[in-house]
């Protein structure tokens, strides 16, 4: 739908994993390793999140209208909006925490 918005999501998400691929590589599987390791699944978990959230701002005020203006028209209420709006946004949503992890 919005095509820059996601070209821009899709080149900070190569360059986080490369980033955070190119810090853990040598890791070793070792007994020792395992805080680093989680210090990178923390990591990787808050960059997902806030990635998420920054999307959702972005989009939040230029919904905001057409939402309040349809809801005092009695069009629909809150909840078949989120579920439609999750159910439209799920699969490209799913797409960039996947690119993230397969780099």
């Amino acid at each position: 739908r919005d095509r820059a918005t996601n070209l821009i999501r899709i080149t900070t998400n190569v360059n986080s994993a490369l980033v955070f691929g190119s810090i853990y590589w040598r890791l070793k599987r070792t007994q020792s390793t395992i805080q680093d390791r989680f210090g990178l699944l923390q990591v990787s978990a808050i960059n997902t999140a806030m990635a998420s959230v920054t999307k959702t701002l972005t989009a939040f005020s230029r919904e905001k209208i057409v939402v309040d203006r349809e809801r005092t028209k009695g069009d629909y209420s809150v909840g078949p909006y989120l579920l439609a709006k999750l159910a439209a946004e799920l699969p490209i949503s799913a797409v960039f925490p996947l690119l993230f992890g397969a780099v």
